[in-house]
């Protein structure tokens, strides 16, 4: 019985570290140009660029070219409102794996002092 609640409250620390990887973890997006295709843009942690807003118009382009012919895009700057607007659900995911994570952990810790308390008692 023991062994199954250590092992529930390892269960718990390891979804709770999930969940704060999921909010610390960098990640990349890609932004539709239109009729020019898309363009990968590369954002910081959701826990950071959650709370990033802005005009959408405002993307920074670099072109890029191979010889004399058009290769695509690089983001250079404005990716913040289309990175918050994919951080936020990616955010809202890592809270509740880490809550679910420390709940565990939590219902563990009551067991372990009701099971003292019940020992005192008898």
């Amino acid at each position: 019985m023991e062994s199954r609640r250590r092992l529930l409250a390892l269960l718990g620390l390891v979804v709770a570290a999930v969940g704060v990887a999921l909010a610390v973890a960098p990640f990349k997006i890609s932004i539709e140009l239109g009729p020019e295709g898309d363009v990968r843009a590369r954002c910081r942690p959701p826990a950071i660029s959650a709370w990033k807003g802005g005009e959408k118009d405002e993307l920074r382009l670099w072109a890029v070219t191979v010889g004399t012919g058009m290769a695509g895009y690089e983001v250079r700057g404005g990716e913040e409102p289309e990175c918050a607007e994919h951080a936020r659900p990616r955010l809202a995911v890592a809270a509740a794996v880490s809550v679910g994570g420390l709940a565990l952990i939590a219902s563990q810790l009551l067991a372990r002092r009701r099971r003292a308390a019940d020992a005192l008692v008898d």
